[in-house]
């Protein structure tokens, strides 16, 4: 995570990727100490490795979901289902719905991760929550969905690195924005 320090006396932008510099480079001035640690805790705030996965898994679902429903109006349900299968209108709409649904949901997903919102593990442990709720009442292999639920509560709330992970955000998160 690169951090971004304003001089207090040039008011000129300095990004630092690891650690903050104890000067100016444009004016050369020492920057405040408090300011200094602050920004120097922020750069060494690393996001799991899984959580960038999931930014590029996403991003790829989110694709699929705005790509497919366009592909069944475009093409036709006879291009995706066996020919001589009745689909009626309903049925396509709703399937257009939860994959806009879905592709919303993974959009906002996305977006956390990226900017590393502290709130956004909330987010996708709700999303899978949602999906491996409709599964269950779509088909009976409860097994699935439970294990579908649990991995992510499991990494999100449980896994030492991103449960410090997120407390660091959310302790960055409460600092004043000019201690940030």
């Amino acid at each position: 995570m690169s951090t971004i320090l304003i001089c207090p006396s040039c008011h000129e932008v300095a990004s630092f990727a690891k650690s903050a510099a104890s000067v100016c480079p444009a004016c050369g001035t020492n920057v405040p100490a408090p300011l200094l640690e602050a920004a120097t805790r922020a750069a060494g705030v690393r996001r799991p490795l899984l959580i960038t996965v999931g930014i590029v898994l996403c991003c790829l679902g989110i694709a699929t979901y705005a790509v497919a429903p366009m592909l069944l109006v475009i093409l036709g349900p006879e291009f995706f289902l066996d020919p001589g299968e009745e689909v009626d209108r309903e049925e396509l709409l709703s399937e257009g719905l939860l994959f806009a649904f879905s592709g919303a949901f993974m959009s906002a997903i996305v977006w956390g991760f990226w900017k590393e919102f502290p709130f956004t593990r909330h987010l996708a442990v709700s999303f899978f929550v949602v999906v491996s709720t409709v599964k269950d009442l779509l088909s009976p292999d409860m097994l699935y969905a439970l294990a579908f639920t649990i991995f992510p509560v499991w990494y999100f709330y449980f896994k030492p690195n991103v449960v410090a992970y997120y407390r660091e955000l959310k302790r960055i998160d409460r600092l004043p924005i000019a201690d940030r």
